[in-house]
C-alpha cells in the first residue's frame, strides 16, 4: 500500500465515521464519489 492509498484509505474511515455520527447527506455523497461501488 502506497502513500497516496494509506491517505485516501484513512480519508474513506474519518467520512464513515463522520457519518455515523450524524446522518449528514454530504458525507454520503462524498462516500459515492469515493467508492463508485458503494451502495
Amino acid at each position: 500500500m502506497n502513500c497516496v492509498e494509506r491517505q485516501l484509505f484513512l480519508l474513506v474511515i474519518l467520512v464513515v465515521g463522520i457519518r455515523s455520527q450524524e446522518e449528514d447527506r454530504q458525507s454520503e455523497v462524498l462516500i459515492r464519489l469515493l467508492l463508485p461501488n458503494y451502495d
